[in-house]
């Protein structure tokens, strides 16, 4: 494969996860949208806008601003933002007047003014004023030339509305504090006029700021400084190992890192509630006296980690009758629902509940953040669609394994508990008759018995015992209403049909074999799935009063009007009748009257089958077989689940614990994916872990129940707008290196915990496998640890393989540690002065089964070096190469003596960090030298000759690398600590490389990458979810009598093809010699230390044609600009001049808007017509596939809603269209694509 040519698309496929800044308002009034002609804003909607590291989040659109922003909202009316201030990190601050605009033409600029000051600024806050007349800006700064902190109030006159700047009296103070201890934030008090509170690191002091009455520069507001309140001293023994002196005191304080207080109150003369947290877990509550200005603190939670943002959202209020009877007046108590961030972990929002007998504190959700990433691995699968990403989350307490997959998550809303469901199989709600508002009767199956219980009146269940017709002495295999006033129980023998009110039944006996499945069809007609010698089949079953001809009455008389024969035994069928009527038109084919059908069977597959006029036609079938795995996907329950626009969820519960989903959508709406039949909307199926035992599905609204282990029901609601699912394995230290052991199975993480006077490095060998979501099973994935030495750090990890003739290979794990020497007590700078080579290897315990297998790192060597071993990697024939400092060096197995012999070395100009290799090409990451190329010659006379590491060439410019890695012997992608990725290469025959290496592209990230890896590549023919292959089977019947699903003239492309016309992968199999031969879309994929996670694919040079002309016009128009309007092209070349790359996430605009703003865009954009009718005549697609290209997209509105794309009439307008038509479907697909999906 040729690498001269590199094009990349970038996107965020995770954004990131740390806060750094939140904002809560209303940001239009009721009269502002009244003027515009817009609608107005329900009440009590409340908008959080969060700021994400140097990001502005507003109404959606971002941009990220390469300084450090603070921003500030002044809001005295509670309508409408009247000022906003953004300063800079020091000397310089902006205010903007704001004014009300439309959203359509976002401008809410009425004037900008600018005041300057010497030094650094803090934070800053608008203070609370008793009128309109002025706003009162508070910023906390530090003057370097005085080594100080002052406030200084900035107090504006709004009246002023002459041109010109503002008006502005600045009142300026020297903070009362400790000169050693150091100032962290500065917060307004809305509930006392024109007072504010500062802390450092002992204490919380109160400022009131007095403004002057009379005009005049004369006149400047004063600053008093009222009481103080010393921070409570937090005991810290249990964190150090009870170090009663030295580095860990016992006693310290806490450093509160967010302050928040609740919106203004209503009442004058009120209280003010503050709200500090600590990044050491403390959580305060500090109530200030109106009158009196006294503070008093109170700590409410010890266990919550709280960032650099804490904000209370909204406060409830709600009044008590006193318990005493002497207070005759009632109480008023308030809740406060405060968000917070985590910098190193999940944050959350907390209801804070006052009562009279104290302070209850609730959870209410978690707001997930995976920052700080600081190394991952993609997981090797077996088979495609299993990768997973690990990634080392967070530090210390909080430090976490996160796995990250590609999926639906759920989200559980409540548990049954065991008791009550202890041992149950199934579950039935069942409504006596359809108009009732309540279920009438539950039935409950246990192993060898039925409960039968009717609901009461006020929500109590009572068991009926006798009378009601059916059989409690069996399990139940289905249970429902019949049709009003009769029920039905199906067990393995026979169906009963009963009326419970006088215990009347009729019942069917299957005298030929074993009902393992039912659910009804329609009223009277049962679909039932059969096993007898040899034999699988479902029957339709249907029951009839031949004599009163009333529904109301039971049946008496049945029989079998259809039956088909499967291949396998069915497990579960599942019809979709209260769907039925509303499946016309949204699945193609389907008729009023008609229904479909789900079977699970044990082969294991599920098939879908159309019953229409008592004939049942397969129209779709799918093997879930998985070769080679352990566990089996039988399906044991299935579900539907409607979604708006007429989308269907098709959920497959399997006796593995597992969920299977699927999207069911109109073939003109639906993404990307393979199709069995033409025209077919079922999309890539995704598959998520709830638990070990069978899921049974019981019921399906909003959300759905399913029995989890046999002994809980669980209420749960589908989370369909996560991408991706994430479960966390607690370490409880900070994770900092991660390696897959892929001969294993297992995962070898490094970390770091406290100690003293170092910290503590340990290695965990853990099954990810045994996650347990259970608190007390929270560790029991770690099955080995190691502890190293008292100040040794690990820097990189390597999994060895040595061949061994007529055997498995040997493996061992190799790990690169420093060594930091002490001065004293204490640990020396930062930089460790020697390090070793560690050699492990992994025993397992053989009297062990393996569910709870045990594990041993066993040491059989390790080398001391006297540098730190920073990077390795293994190399051909038994050689390890790793870097010594700025010397790498290449190291040989020698199998007799068993230990390692230096083979070869070069000495570089800096630290190399990182090594990766191709064949006989090394490539080396350095802090310094960027990307250098060298190559191994081996000796002349074998193993007594002298093998040779010869340089080559380094990259043009200078950077200081975090990670690179290898494609190809000619090209090495890397990424710096300046927040960019790149690619460079090497060729002989190129004269452009005589001096340095060839660049072949570039892009400024704005976040710093500390690892990338390659996904697997994988055939793309090969359909596959989470490790379960999927074998594909059309309808074999007559296509006149069966289920066509064929909607329009043209056809869609698989998600291969899709993939082959527009990317190309970045490696080729080595059974390939060609990469147009058809693989999956093969991502790059990178994590950065904020939480993101990023994917970069390889373009066809002509998609990258067609869509680099379209990333010029949108970064010029005027609906996709950045909102504080930088430069798109400037920003993405901060690192190194951007080259050969599609920013993914602008392009991603174009989609939002309407048809004809997009054709618009497309006509400014020259010559974008032929480009791209030249890639469509390259790609060979049939006219059929050229016609689905230049069809319609439907998008989505940024609220959700549909937007009509209607094609223009014009004929010269409709090839425009068609032109959009089809780079909104390139777009589509580059937008669905994920690291592991074509």
């Amino acid at each position: 494969m040729a690498y001269s040519d590199i094009r990349v698309y970038s996107k965020h496929l995770q954004t990131p996860n740390v806060i750094h800044q939140a904002c809560i308002g209303n940001w239009s009034s009721q009269r502002d949208y009244e003027q515009a002609g817009e609608q107005p804003q329900k009440p009590g909607q409340v908008d959080m806008v969060f700021a994400k590291v140097r990001s502005l989040f507003y109404n959606g659109d971002i941009e990220r601003e390469d300084a450090e922003l603070t921003i500030r909202l002044f809001d005295r009316d509670t309508n409408s933002s009247r000022i906003m201030a953004v300063s800079a990190l020091q000397n310089h601050i902006k205010l903007v007047i704001l004014k009300s605009t439309r959203r359509s033409q976002f401008n809410p600029v009425a004037r900008i003014s600018e005041v300057d000051l010497k030094g650094t600024i803090i934070g800053m806050d608008f203070l609370t004023s008793n009128t309109d007349e002025i706003a009162i800006l508070a910023v906390l700064f530090h003057n370097k030339e005085t080594t100080k902190y002052h406030i200084a109030t900035f107090h504006f006159d709004l009246q002023n509305r002459l041109p010109g700047p503002l008006t502005i009296q600045v009142g300026t103070s020297q903070v009362v504090s400790s000169p050693s201890k150091s100032i962290v934030l500065l917060k307004a008090l809305p509930n006392i006029d024109r007072s504010l509170i500062y802390v450092d690191e002992e204490k919380i002091t109160l400022v009131t700021v007095e403004t002057p009455t009379g005009p005049g520069a004369s006149n400047t507001p004063k600053h008093t400084y009222r009481s103080s309140l010393q921070l409570p001293k937090r005991d810290c023994s249990e964190d150090v190992n009870e170090t009663p002196s030295g580095l860990f005191a016992t006693d310290m304080l806490p450093l509160i890192s967010a302050c928040a207080t609740p919106p203004p109150s209503p009442n004058p003369a009120s209280d003010q509630t503050l709200y500090l947290g600590s990044d050491t877990s403390e959580l305060y509550r500090v109530n200030i006296q109106h009158l009196t200005l006294s503070m008093q603190f109170e700590l409410i939670s010890g266990d919550r980690p709280v960032g650099n943002v804490m904000q209370v959202l909204a406060r409830n209020q709600f009044a008590i009758v006193p318990v005493l009877a002497e207070m005759d007046q009632e109480i008023v108590l308030n809740t406060d629902y405060l968000v917070y961030s985590n910098d190193y972990g999940d944050g959350g929002i907390l209801a804070i509940k006052e009562e009279e007998e104290g302070i209850n504190l609730f959870a209410i959700t978690e707001l997930q953040n995976s920052s700080p990433i600081l190394d991952f691995c993609a997981r090797e699968p077996s088979l495609p669609g299993r990768d997973s990403l690990y990634a080392c989350s967070g530090m210390k307490g909080e430090g976490t394994l996160k796995r990250i997959r590609s999926g639906v998550s759920i989200e559980s809303s409540g548990s049954s508990g065991q008791e009550f469901f202890a041992g149950a199989t199934g579950l039935w709600s069942i409504k006596e008759n359809v108009g009732d508002a309540f279920d009438s009767f539950l039935v409950i199956s246990f192993i060898q018995s039925t409960k039968f219980m009717r609901s009461g009146e006020v929500g109590s269940l009572e068991d009926i015992v006798d009378g009601c017709g059916l059989d409690l002495t069996q399990p139940t295999v289905n249970a429902g209403r019949l049709w009003n006033g009769v029920i039905f129980q199906v067990l393995r023998s026979g169906v009963i049909v009963a009326e419970v009110a006088s215990g009347t039944r009729h019942v069917w006996q299957s005298d030929d074999g074993i009902i393992t499945s039912a659910c009804l069809v329609k009223e009277g007609v049962l679909l039932l799935g059969q096993i007898s010698a040899g034999v699988s089949s479902l029957l339709l079953l249907e029951f009839k009063n031949d004599t009163a001809g009333d529904l109301e009455h039971v049946p008496n008389s049945s029989k079998v009007i259809a039956k088909i024969t499967l291949k396998a035994e069915p497990t579960t069928v599942h019809c979709w009748t209260q769907w039925s009527n509303s499946l016309e038109g949204v699945v193609p084919g389907v008729d009023r009257g008609d229904i479909l059908c789900c079977i699970g069977t044990l082969e294991p597959a599920v098939i879908v089958y159309q019953i229409k006029s008592n004939e049942m036609l397969e129209i779709y079938s799918e093997s879930l077989s998985q070769a080679g795995l352990e566990n089996v996907a039988i399906p044991h329950s299935i579900c539907l689940l409607k979604g708006h626009k007429g989308h269907l969820k098709i959920l497959v519960g399997l006796r593995d614990g597992g969920i299977i989903t699927y999207d069911w959508v109109a073939s003109q709406e639906q993404p990307f994916s393979h199709s069995p039949i033409s025209g077919m909307g079922m999309t890539l199926p995704r598959l998520f872990k709830v638990g070990v035992l069978p899921v049974k599905f019981v019921f399906s609204c909003n959300g759905f129940v399913f029995i989890v282990d046999h002994c809980d029901l669980q209420l749960v609601t589908l989370m369909g707008s996560s991408k991706y699912t994430h479960q966390t394995l607690a370490l409880g230290r900070t994770p900092r290196r991660i390696l897959d052991i892929t001969s294993k199975k297992l995962l070898l993480v490094a970390s770091v915990g406290e100690g003293f006077p170092f910290a503590e490095s340990r290695l965990h060998l853990i099954d990810p496998d045994r996650a347990s979501y259970e608190p007390a099973m929270e560790k029991q994935h770690v099955v080995a640890e190691f502890v190293l030495k008292q100040g040794e750090a690990v820097y990189c990890l390597a999994e060895w393989k040595i061949p061994r003739p007529g055997k498995s290979d040997a493996v061992y794990i190799c790990i690169g540690t420093g060594l930091f020497s002490p001065t004293g007590s204490k640990a020396s700078a930062g930089t460790p002065k020697s390090g070793r080579l560690i050699v492990l290897s992994v025993k397992q315990s053989k009297k062990v089964e393996r569910k709870s297998r045990k594990f041993e790192l066993d040491l059989r060597w390790a080398m001391g070096m006297q540098n730190p071993v920073i990077a390795m990697s293994t190399f051909m024939d038994m050689k390890l190469l790793i870097s010594n400092g700025a010397v790498l060096k290449l190291f040989a197995l020698d199998l007799e003596k068993k230990t390692l012999v230096e083979r070869a070395s070069y000495t570089g100009l800096s630290p190399i960090v990182q090594i990766s290799t191709q064949g006989s090409m090394i490539c080396t990451g350095t802090k310094r030298d960027s990307i250098c190329f060298y190559e191994y010659q081996p000796g002349v006379n074998g193993e007594r000759g002298f093998d040779k590491i010869a340089f080559l060439k380094s990259a043009r410019f200078a950077k200081m690398i975090s990670d690179c890695i290898a494609i190809s012997p000619e090209f090495v992608v890397g990424v710096d600590m300046s927040g960019g990725i790149f690619g460079v290469g090497y060729s002989q025959e190129d004269p452009n490389c005589q001096h340095t290496l060839l660049d072949r592209f570039s892009f400024h990230l704005g976040e710093i990458v500390n690892r990338i890896r390659l996904a697997r590549i994988w055939p793309a023919d090969i359909r596959s979810m989470a490790g379960i292959r999927l074998l594909q089977t059309a309808n074999k019947n007559t296509p006149g009598e069966a289920l066509t699903l064929q909607t329009s003239d043209y056809s869609k492309p698989s998600g291969g093809q899709l993939s082959s016309w527009i990317l190309l992968p970045w490696t080729t199999p080595e059974h390939s010699a060609s990469a147009d031969a058809g693989f999956s879309s093969q991502a790059l994929i990178g994590c950065s230390l904020l939480g993101s996670i990023l994917g970069f694919w390889r373009l066809r040079p002509q998609v990258y044609q067609i869509l680099s002309l379209l990333q010029s016009t949108v970064q010029t128009t005027y609906e996709c600009r950045p909102i504080l309007g930088n430069s798109h092209d400037r920003y993405r070349s901060l690192s190194s001049p951007g080259a050969n790359t599609i920013d993914g996430n602008l392009l991603a605009q174009f989609l939002r808007l309407d048809h004809a703003l997009q054709v618009q865009m497309i006509t400014r954009a020259i010559g974008m017509g032929r480009i791209v009718e030249e890639w469509i005549r390259q790609t060979g697609m049939s006219p059929q596939e050229h016609e689905f290209f230049t069809s319609v997209l439907k998008t989505d509105a940024v609220d959700g809603t549909a937007i009509a794309t209607q094609c223009l009439a014009h004929p010269q307008e409709q090839t425009l269209c068609r032109t959009t038509n089809t780079i909104c479907h390139i777009l589509r697909y580059l937008q669905n694509i994920d690291w592991h999906q074509q």
